[in-house]
């Protein structure tokens, strides 16, 4: 489900530089010849779920093309949707019956998931023209899911679209990969973030260039790095983090030492911060064994925020957590 129409609009205009994909997408709208099998390509950030959204929207749209050239739906020219029907707002708000989608559930996308999302593609289409099964971090299929899928990628339901969305085909079953047409969201230059950044919300230089450095090749985290100010405390926690992969059990307890000093309120701030970092390096992953550790990194915070909460000493909590990073941290990776 998306959130509001302003949140919506933003998402859109960060969308909008993705030219070449969305040039693909129009193309296939503009033919009436959308593949059975999509791979959504790209680092986490650049807009692929949304495009999902707006893609399923077009070849639904109960008004298509009257939207305002130049308006916020408008990024497939004339065959874009209008943004405003009512099966445009029910994909907007994830109730269209016809558009539907799987995501992660704590490590993997589970089969269980997969199998009931095959269920509801077996009953009869509901209101839509076309049908749409997205796939979120299909990277993160186990061999039984992705092996579950499989099976209707190869005879797939008529006038429905499977789109999985992933960093690259690197992360997927060959399998799959050869049943699906690659759509590729390419980075955003630091240059083009940068440019955004000073000139559409008037940032100074050094944050323009902080945030453009940080925000993994995506315009909205660029964004979202600025106007929430996370750019300064995000830049100090990653070096340090990064710092400690060189490091060992001294420098993890002196971050410890660091974060707690403050106080509670301001260490939940960062280890919000922390967590971010950690989730971005886990898509960001380009193997199972980092995509392993960083997964139990994330869990290892998890535990350290629920002994905060549950009154554990935050110095306590924070050197348990802190030590699995490092050349001597025993949990690394495990």
């Amino acid at each position: 489900m998306m959130e509001s129409a302003s949140d919506v609009t933003k998402s859109l205009e960060y969308l909008a530089v993705q030219k070449i994909a969305l040039d693909q997408l129009a193309s296939m709208l503009r033919s009436d010849r959308i593949p059975n099998a999509l791979m959504f390509l790209g680092a986490d950030g650049l807009g692929q779920d949304l495009a999902a959204l707006l893609l399923g929207m077009a070849a639904n749209c109960g008004n298509p093309g009257s939207g305002v050239e130049g308006g916020p739906f408008y990024l497939f020219g004339p065959q874009s949707p209008c943004g405003a029907c009512p099966g445009c707002r029910k994909i907007l708000s994830g109730n269209h019956p016809d558009f539907l989608s799987v995501r992660r559930d704590g490590a993997f996308v589970k089969k269980g998931a997969v199998k009931e999302l095959l269920s509801n593609l077996s009953m009869r289409m509901g209101e839509g023209r076309h049908r749409f099964a997205v796939v979120h971090d299909a990277a993160f299929m186990n061999r039984e899911s992705a092996n579950t899928l499989l099976k209707s990628l190869e005879e797939p339901p008529p006038k429905t679209t499977f789109i999985l969305i992933a960093a690259q085909t690197a992360d997927l079953l060959p399998t799959l990969v050869s049943r699906c047409r690659p759509v590729r969201f390419l980075p955003v230059s630091t240059q083009t973030a940068r440019k955004w950044l000073t000139e559409k919300l008037g940032a100074d230089e050094e944050a323009a260039l902080s945030c453009a450095l940080l925000c993994g090749s995506g315009l909205a985290r660029a964004v979202n790095l600025y106007e929430t100010g996370q750019w300064m405390r995000y830049k100090f926690l990653s070096g340090l983090l990064d710092g400690m992969e060189e490091g060992g059990r001294m420098e993890a307890l002196l971050l410890a030492e660091v974060l707690a000093r403050p106080g509670r309120e301001k260490l939940t701030e960062d280890l919000s911060v922390i967590r971010a970092i950690l989730r971005e390096k886990l898509v960001a992953a380009p193997d199972a064994a980092l995509r392993r550790k960083f997964a139990a990194r994330l869990n290892h915070l998890e535990t350290c925020e629920k002994d905060i909460r549950g009154n554990v000493a935050a110095r306590l909590a924070l050197d348990g957590f802190f030590t699995v990073f490092g050349k001597s941290g025993a949990l690394e990776g495990s």
